[in-house]
């Protein structure tokens, strides 16, 4: 009986540390973006995808060190000239996103913010 308990509470351990199951899953339509960075702006401002897109984004920046926050999707990348950045994720939840530059080197840069909408 302790055995049975064991491989039980192992298996229910193993269950909730496992990764989800639409991470990296290859069936899932993927989207892809370039997003320059210049003049404290981004290009696009406004990126649409759907729900349960995967989200490829790359971050060029084109004059000085720019960063992209979501907050949403808890991502935050750094992109420099010659440099850029590319990063991946699900668009599992709906809604109106916003995502920002947090780089305060430039203080006219604080208001550097685009939407992601995912429908």
């Amino acid at each position: 009986m302790r055995t049975r308990s064991a491989v039980l509470v192992a298996g229910l351990l193993a269950l909730s540390f496992a990764p989800d199951p639409a991470f990296g899953r290859q069936d899932y339509p993927l989207k892809t973006f370039t997003l320059s960075a210049r003049d404290c702006a981004f290009n696009p401002s406004r990126i649409e995808v759907n729900r349960l897109d995967r989200v490829r984004i790359t971050l060029v920046a084109e004059d000085r060190p720019h960063s992209i926050v979501i907050e949403a999707y808890r991502i935050c990348k750094m992109a420099t000239v010659g440099h850029p950045v590319t990063f991946e994720f699900l668009a599992d939840r709906a809604g109106t996103f916003k995502y920002f530059s947090d780089l305060s080197t430039d203080g006219h840069c604080a208001g550097m913010q685009g939407q992601l909408v995912v429908r």
